[in-house]
């Protein structure tokens, strides 16, 4: 599906949809569009260098690229801090700190970074954002490979209607 619809618009234009986590994270594993993702830029992501970075960084991880993936995470992670420093965060600002820091290796401020996500906005405030700090729990588990602890904020995250599904979960490549 993602094929067909970049066969109608350029892959740009996801950005322009701020539907990028969603599209993008699945583009990000198909090999066939590594050529249309390496010419990314800031810009595509409504021009907030955090999400592009977390993105290539992300996109560097499937690849198996390590070294991109630790420059990549090293800038998203800087965005990050500076945002929350300038008490400019948000739940993602803090999500993203999360899985950078545990893409860095970094296993004590990756799961801090993921508490504080659920502080910013637990469940119980937001039923659309709300999980996002399981769901990025779950990602920093699965990077430090905790698989227990992942499967754990999944089932959190799972546990009230959303935009997650087991259906969405088989899917997503990460």
């Amino acid at each position: 599906l993602m094929r067909e619809a970049l066969g109608r618009f350029d892959i740009t234009r996801f950005g322009e949809t701020q539907l990028w986590g969603d599209c993008f994270d699945v583009l990000a594993a198909d090999g066939a569009v590594q050529a249309d993702v390496a010419r990314l830029s800031p810009a595509v992501f409504a021009g907030v260098p955090m999400q592009y970075y977390a993105f290539m960084a992300m996109v560097s991880h499937r690849r198996g690229d390590g070294a991109r993936v630790r420059a990549y995470a090293d800038s998203a992670r800087t965005q990050a801090l500076e945002k929350i420093s300038r008490h400019e965060a948000n739940v993602f600002s803090y999500t993203t700190l999360a899985l950078m820091n545990a893409f860095l290796g970094r296993a004590d401020d990756a799961v801090q970074a993921g508490r504080q996500a659920l502080e910013v906005l637990p469940p119980s405030k937001d039923a659309l954002f709300g999980l996002e700090g399981h769901v990025a729990l779950a990602q920093v588990y699965t990077v430090l490979g905790k698989p227990d602890s992942a499967v754990a904020h999944l089932r959190a995250a799972l546990a009230v209607p959303s935009y997650l599904s087991a259906g969405r979960l088989r899917a997503d490549p990460f």
